[in-house]
């Protein structure tokens, strides 16, 4: 496993090497047949609105096995030196030619509002592993920090927003640019700044 450190502050980080060829391709096997075509829904309901079926248009895993999130969260655990604790129950996404994810932050902007954790505390990093390379588009890109990542197969991209300057939070904001060719497989992890209850 080798990390490239993309951007030192705030933290972006791509490391390579995190899933196995195979395993990657056996996921998207598994959940070709298994999506809800409908993510934006989904993250409108569980976001108070902050994330829309406008900005969101993709698909997510409908129900996700434990033994894979399990899986995940080890890797990206072992990956940035975190207790698994620290790891939300993430999901499977897939992007069809012409879907993207708009400009959005990943941590609620009211924590009172948005609770994602019972025991409180926030969000503190996401964690994306690629399952394809194979399409066109559809690259992550940060435009306040001048910073778009390349995906390969079989890597994760980690980055960070949980800083007390909170202008360094919100130059987080960040998108996925259309496909315009293929599918885009990934399954996004995201981080808290302390043990949380699922």
């Amino acid at each position: 496993m080798k990390e490239t450190i993309i951007l030192n502050f705030p933290r972006i980080s791509v490391f390579e090497n995190v899933i196995p060829l195979d395993v990657c391709d056996a996921m998207i096997a598994k959940y070709t047949s298994a999506m809800n075509p409908n993510a934006g829904i989904e993250s409108r309901e569980q976001t108070y609105g902050q994330i829309t079926e406008e900005v969101e248009q993709r698909a997510i895993s409908q129900s996700t096995d434990p033994a894979d999130r399990a899986y995940f969260k080890s890797l990206l655990a072992k990956a940035v030196s975190i207790p698994e604790s620290h790891v939300e129950a993430g999901d499977i996404y897939r992007y069809e030619e012409g879907q993207y994810f708009g400009l959005h932050h990943d941590f609620p902007y009211n924590i009172t509002v948005v609770p994602y954790y019972s025991k409180g505390g926030d969000r503190k990093a996401t964690a994306i592993f690629w399952f394809n390379d194979d399409y066109e588009g559809g690259r992550c890109t940060w435009p306040e920090l001048g910073v778009t990542v390349e995906p390969k197969k079989g890597g994760m991209m980690y980055f960070e927003y949980d800083y007390p300057d909170e202008e360094t939070n919100m130059s987080t904001i960040h998108e996925s640019l259309p496909l315009t060719k293929g599918n885009k497989w990934i399954a996004a992890f995201f981080m808290s700044n302390g043990p949380q209850v699922e």
